[in-house]
């Protein structure tokens, strides 16, 4: 008996892997048998059964190659199990599988924390930076980092640091959850004469087969860019993140000096 085989979690369509798929296993419906025994290569013989997709190969021994030229996407096809001593007794079923890619996306807020609430930015008060890294692919990653790679501020640079997000904590972004970081930067002199403060981060993770990943953050900041937070690669969705800093108000008043300054010394 063949039975067919829903292929939960999906194949990474961005590399060329062999033996990805095992027909003759359990894949959700128990697995192939003969004679009411779990089959196995030594005892039938697999093969398509019609027509396959493109960069799908099924093997003699029920294992499956597919190749780095298959788009992402949902695919079914059929396949055939002969036994081995009489290849005459077959039995057919279907396979359901997807295609998964990788990718992350990271957006990025700044606020200024105006510590002694006049208004204005001064040396010593901080912008807090708060960072959301997404799952924007089919498969999971692993090896998730962010990093600031675009800081134009004088002092030291800000280092994001995770807050939460890792609902499981097994350190693997999934596709349902995520991650919040937070930074924060300490203004100096320099900034202030600069006018601004911009920064990108740059988020990296790994595929279940090694495939690296990587997004340069966009901002949520409405008068950046586009305007509109988008994470992933894309047009517009790269914005720097900019704290504007403006110069507090210096005003000069008249002065009238009330008593006469006596002109005979200098003074």
């Amino acid at each position: 008996i063949a039975r067919d085989d829903t292929i939960a979690a999906p194949i990474e369509g961005s590399v060329s892997q062999t033996g990805a798929i095992d027909l003759l296993a359990d894949n959700g419906n128990g697995p192939d048998t003969l004679n009411g025994i779990a089959a196995t290569s030594a005892t039938v013989t697999a093969a398509a059964s019609g027509t396959v997709p493109t960069g799908f190969t099924i093997n003699p021994d029920g294992k499956v190659d597919v190749t780095a030229t298959i788009a992402p996407g949902a695919y079914t096809f059929d396949y055939q199990i002969c036994e081995t001593l009489n290849a005459t007794n077959c039995t057919t079923a279907t396979v359901s599988v997807t295609i998964g890619a990788g990718g992350i996306g990271v957006v990025k807020s700044a606020i200024l924390a105006d510590e002694n609430g006049d208004g204005f930015a001064q040396s010593g008060e901080t912008v807090t930076y708060s960072y959301s890294v997404t799952n924007t692919g089919s498969v999971a990653l692993s090896g998730i980092t962010l990093t600031e790679t675009g800081f134009t501020g004088a002092g030291t640079m800000p280092v994001p640091v995770l807050q939460s997000g890792d609902v499981n904590a097994n350190s693997v972004l999934e596709q349902s959850e995520t991650w919040v970081y937070a930074a924060s930067y300490t203004l100096v002199a320099a900034d202030l004469a600069a006018g601004s403060v911009s920064n990108q981060a740059t988020a990296t993770g790994n595929t279940p087969v090694g495939t690296p990943v990587s997004d340069i953050s966009d901002s949520t900041n409405p008068a950046d860019g586009d305007g509109t937070p988008t994470p992933g690669p894309g047009p517009g969705n790269d914005d720097p993140t900019a704290t504007p800093l403006g110069d507090a108000p210096i005003i000069a008043r008249d002065d009238t000096i009330a008593a006469p300054i006596e002109g005979s010394v200098s003074q």
